[in-house]
């Protein structure tokens, strides 16, 4: 029988003395602050072996594991579950190796030239998106405490950046690929390929569509959910009431106002992307909402849900013009047939251009009307010329890519058209998109009918590589045959597609 001690009230009691929990509650309550709650934990595995198994309990490390990673990649997840279940310390302990791992290539891109291109395909190979966050903190100007070299600073952050867009942009392929053989996918993700081409992850948006849903659903009445027309018109009253409005005038044809996430800065936009909006709140709230391809206006469909048809009876629905709801919110027949009529769409054509329409629709769509903005000259909101520019190529890329992969028709002219815009523009402005988009997601689904463009893709592929594997270009020094114009290191320029 152990002997009962009496301590003195005066004297701290043991640590011994403690029950787990209080432990637990302490390890709980640690607050964070530049990773010094991690520390503290792995410290404390060190002390004693009772504090090693309390500083590994799951739910300590879960949460860290959720706070310090946004992305998964699903597979290398599913792995991860399957092998340690759990154990969400293992786990954490793994992505940290993730991290590290790709830290290390990418500080072989940011200091050798040679290998970038097989060093770019193996992050995303290997490491998908589990390799997000890394290189997203990497891609920031201040150099995170981990980079303890920080000689290579600006060139590791070049790096992180472009490698982190390729990525993004072969993600925006594969949804477009997965639009194109006719699985379903919500209005949000699909339009989301265009804002992937920037360099936006649909996850990013996603989070900012459950955030609105949230606070327009607390703005609501009480009791509204029950009234689907009032429902609409509350959430396009909230809408307005957060700035998101009509583009007028010269701001119509901005080239902004065909991206989700540029919108969602500016407010203003065309109809389709308000509609995209609306649907996506609409739809976490409970309304089945979609849009509707009526020429030249979309606007959205919204189920009736207080309505029950009998059999054999059309399902009753509301339509809502975004774009105009603050003069007219609600559409009807007697709206919408007098405008298909003047357009010269008969009446049996009329049920199709009033029904909901597929998310690959919307999509073509959306890339045809950035194309009526680049032909019409579309402003870009920015006085930074080279800004301006990269803006230009990056909607033009979006808009080529989408609309070739998406076409029903004359496949081969548009891969051709595609290549030639690659060879031309966009090795120039995206270096790691011909490893990671050209070489790893375009071309293995390219067809037999597309021989001609493989063969150009295929082109610049040998001449990335030979250009990696070549010699460096000779310094020259100034002489009075050799003039100089401009002097490294006097004005360094950055932005975010490089310099």
């Amino acid at each position: 029988m152990r002997e009962r001690v009496v301590h003195n009230p005066r004297n701290p009691i043991p640590a011994d003395w403690l029950p787990n929990e209080i432990y637990q509650d302490i390890l709980d309550s640690l607050p964070e602050y530049k990773s010094q709650r991690v520390q503290t934990l792995l410290s404390c595995r060190l002390a004693c072996s009772r504090l090693k198994v309390i500083a590994e309990l799951p739910f300590l490390w879960r949460r860290e594991y959720q706070l310090k990673w946004t992305y998964h990649d699903p597979a290398r997840e599913a792995e991860r579950t399957a092998q340690y279940g759990n154990d969400w310390f293992q786990r954490y302990l793994h992505r940290k190796r993730s991290d590290y791992e790709v830290l290390i290539v990418l500080q072989q891109m940011a200091t050798q030239r040679k290998g970038r291109h097989t060093n770019a395909q193996r992050v995303y190979r290997v490491y998908g998106r589990d390799a997000w966050d890394i290189l997203e903190k990497y891609a920031n100007t201040d150099p995170p405490d981990e980079l303890y070299d920080t000689s290579c600073w600006i060139s590791t952050s070049f790096w992180a950046g472009e490698l982190l867009r390729a990525m993004h942009r072969a993600g925006s392929l594969e949804r477009l690929y997965r639009l194109k053989d006719g699985q379903h996918m919500e209005l949000e993700e699909g339009l989301s390929t265009l804002d992937g081409f920037f360099g936006v992850p649909y996850e990013q948006l996603k989070r900012s569509f459950d955030l609105m849903a949230e606070r327009c659903k607390s703005s609501l009445p009480p009791g509204i959910e029950d009234d689907t027309r009032e429902m609409c018109i509350a959430i396009c009253d909230w809408m307005r009431s957060q700035g998101f409005g009509p583009a007028e005038g010269d701001q119509y044809l901005a080239i902004r106002n065909h991206f989700i996430h540029k919108v969602l800065e500016n407010r203003t936009s065309l109809p389709l992307t308000l509609v995209a909006i609306f649907v996506a709140i609409a739809r976490r709230l409970g309304l089945d909402a979609h849009p509707v391809p009526f020429p030249a206006h979309v606007h959205a469909w919204v189920r009736v849900k207080e309505h029950t048809p009998d059999e054999g009876e059309e399902q009753q629905h509301v339509s809502i013009d975004v774009y105009h709801s603050a003069t007219q919110p609600i559409l009807t027949s007697a709206d919408l047939d007098p405008i298909l009529h003047a357009m010269g769409t008969t009446a049996q054509q009329h049920p199709e251009l009033l029904a909901p329409a597929p998310t690959a629709e919307m999509v073509m769509r959306a890339a045809r009307n950035v194309a009526n903005s680049l032909r019409q000259g579309g402003r870009t909101a920015t006085s930074d010329t080279h800004s301006r520019y990269w803006t230009v190529i990056t909607a033009c890329y979006a808009m080529v890519t989408t609309i070739t992969l998406l076409s029903p028709a004359h496949q081969a002219d548009h891969f051709f058209d595609m290549a030639m815009h690659v060879k031309e523009r966009i090795r120039h402005v995206f270096p790691l998109d011909i490893a990671v988009v050209v070489e790893l997601t375009i071309m293995p689904n390219m067809g037999p009918l597309e021989q001609e463009p493989k063969e150009i893709f295929q082109s610049i592929i040998d001449l990335t590589k030979r250009a990696e594997d070549g010699p460096p270009r000779p310094a020259i020094r100034r002489d009075p045959a050799h003039t100089v114009k401009y002097f490294v290191g006097l004005v360094v320029a950055l932005s975010g597609s490089g310099a």
